[in-house]
């Protein structure tokens, strides 16, 4: 699937192709950064953050020239150096480019671990092991039939995914469910009953989306029985998208073209099926996986392109402000075209009109002197989006199809036209079609709006989109008030399964919400709200331990000891915790949640 960049017998250059692609595997004992010529940080990994966190939050930015201007002084003088040092600088190079796009920065730590040389077992053999609580690389161990017993604090911070989520569950039941693209835990264990013990390497992506390389390992007793497998998982991150990044970042002055490459498998590839890379804006994220988003991006790339007017159409909380600060962003030559809102809802009919067209000096009683410029004068040359257009009074929609149809506009009390020409962008919650027939909207000016509609679509009927927003959204919530937190598998289920009336302004505000009121790291079934946990689309289905519904004592006393170790886990968030919790050894927890299943 990818090459991988061995950055110490690495040349000065590396070429980024479709045809080859490149990796670069995230690593304790290297320093690695990514920045374009203009010296902005595309990317850097945990240990180049963890050695200049404080002199980048000093500096207030992401640009290299201020946070490290040293460093930056020093790259012309380290890309001219042949010899291996502890220091390099990698050009990177993309597509027939003769100059470097950018270049990787990479520095080396001294005494770097062997793994090869680590006594996994004996690290394993001790349930607090300060190689295994503290290591960079991700620890995810099963037993001889595949279930899973524990990970450490790395693996949970790369897969985003808590360990309580995971303990006691099989392998072969999380990459069915999507959890793992690949089991590199199943493929040792088929390997060992064909009589092979080497370790298993292979590519994997997990459900959140990261892209990883992992090395399943078997672990045996000093009898030669399988005791063990243990799986190290490192992060890797895919050259292209640094090379998309850096692009996005030096070439904002420039209309973003549609981007198609091939996808299918084969030597050949399959070259009929298109997959369109949309532009991306790091302050101005859009997430679209599922099939109808990505159906509406394609329109909206397409829209951008032109100066026609723009009516986007959906429910509340679907994102059409986004939408159409995207559209402008896109269909932008450069970066200093005005972008204007305003939402006609909110501003009392009698200021609306001065708002929108401006006035003169004496218009009216308290006009401020010399007058006042209105927002398509303030939006000449750019965009000018009209939020929630069915609220606009009938007089002023004739004001405002005059000034479209003219590129001009007229303060109040003034006499003379002033130059408007903007990009129209409107947008509603309402059919206007209806408010046509009503006779609360003009038709005339219906029409003059409605040149390319774009209907955006309720998250209810976008699936694909929700665990990805949610992840989006923990991320940014997370950061933003410097804690940790995870969602358990049961509330991601619950939150798929809800229906989402308020749609994604909705989402965030559940997130947020959970984030905030969570005293624990490990949120649960009961941080959530009551609202979605009495929704009747959300299915709870909880544990029953009547006799009279066909169990035997035996089978109620082991479901309710499950469901005991269960809110145990989640309340602790470890297995060693929950088993001082309980009183019982660990080994014991993970028993009784087998003989449970």
């Amino acid at each position: 699937m990818y090459h991988l960049l061995n950055l110490r017998a690495c040349g000065r250059r590396v070429d980024i192709a479709a045809d080859l692609p490149v990796a670069l595997v995230d690593s304790e004992d290297v320093l690695v950064a990514a920045v374009s010529k203009s010296g902005h940080l595309i990317y850097h990994n945990r240990s180049f953050m963890k050695a200049y966190r404080n002199r980048i939050a000093v500096a207030g930015g992401m640009n290299l020239r201020d946070a490290l201007p040293e460093l930056w002084r020093r790259i012309p003088d380290l890309r001219r150096e042949s010899r291996d040092d502890l220091v390099k600088v990698i050009d990177i190079h993309s597509g027939v480019s003769v100059n470097p796009i950018g270049h990787l920065l990479v520095s080396f730590k001294e005494g770097a671990r062997d793994n090869g040389a680590v006594d996994f077992r004996a690290m394993l053999a001790e349930p607090e092991h300060p190689l295994f609580l503290n290591s960079y690389i991700g620890f995810y161990v099963a037993d001889p039939e595949a279930y899973t017993i524990r990970v450490n604090p790395a693996y949970e911070k790369i897969a985003f995914l808590p360990e309580s989520d995971l303990v006691g569950r099989n392998l072969r039941e999380l990459e069915e469910r999507g959890y793992f693209s690949r089991s590199v835990t199943l493929r040792v264990l088929e390997q060992l009953k064909q009589g092979s013990a080497k370790d298993v390497t292979l590519f994997q992506k997990i459900i959140t989306g990261q892209e990883t390389v992992v090395t399943g390992r078997p672990i045996f007793s000093d009898e030669k029985k399988l005791e063990y497998v243990l799986t190290l998982v490192q992060n890797i991150l895919p050259l292209e998208k640094i090379v998309r990044k850096i692009e996005e970042s030096e070439d904002r002055r420039q209309v973003f073209p549609l981007r198609a490459k091939p996808v299918g498998a084969g030597p050949a590839g399959n070259r009929e099926r298109i997959d369109v890379v949309f532009p991306v804006f790091a302050d101005l994220p859009i997430v679209a996986t599922d099939p109808l988003s990505r159906a509406v991006m394609r329109q909206a790339v397409h829209a951008a392109g032109y100066k026609s007017p723009v009516l986007l159409c959906g429910e509340t909380g679907v994102g059409k402000d986004v939408m159409a600060q995207y559209i402008h962003r896109v269909g932008s030559r450069n970066g200093n075209l005005a972008f204007v809102a305003i939402n006609t809802s909110a501003i009392p009919q009698e200021l609306l009109e001065s708002e929108l067209f401006g006035y003169e000096e004496g218009a009216f009683s308290g006009a401020k002197k010399g007058g006042k410029r209105g927002l398509f004068e303030e939006a000449h040359g750019g965009t000018l989006f009209l939020n929630e257009i069915s609220e606009m009074p009938l007089n002023l929609q004739a004001k405002l199809l005059s000034a479209l149809d003219e590129g001009a506009v007229r303060r109040l009390g003034g006499s003379k036209t002033k130059k408007a020409e903007v990009r129209i962008i409107c947008a509603t919650n309402r059919d206007l079609g209806r408010c046509v027939a009503q006779g609360s909207f003009r038709s005339d000016l219906y029409y003059r709006i409605k040149v390319l509609a774009i209907d955006i679509p309720p998250l209810r009927t976008r699936p694909q989109d929700v665990l990805p927003l949610i992840r989006h959204f923990m991320m940014q919530i997370t950061r933003n008030h410097s804690i940790m937190r995870y969602l358990s598998a049961d509330v991601q289920d619950i939150l798929l399964s809800y229906p989402w009336p308020g749609n994604i302004r909705e989402l965030r505000n559940v997130i947020e919400r959970l984030v905030v009121f969570s005293t624990t790291e490990q949120i649960s079934v009961g941080d959530l709200p009551s609202e979605i946990l009495g929704s009747p689309e959300v299915s709870r289905d909880g544990e029953e331990f009547d006799l009279e519904a066909g169990l035997s004592l035996k089978d109620a006393v082991r479901r309710f000891e499950r469901h005991i170790i269960e809110k145990t886990l989640k309340r602790c968030g470890r297995v060693s915790a929950a088993a001082l919790a309980l009183a019982i050894d660990p080994t014991t927890l993970i028993r009784k949640l087998k003989k449970s299943d």
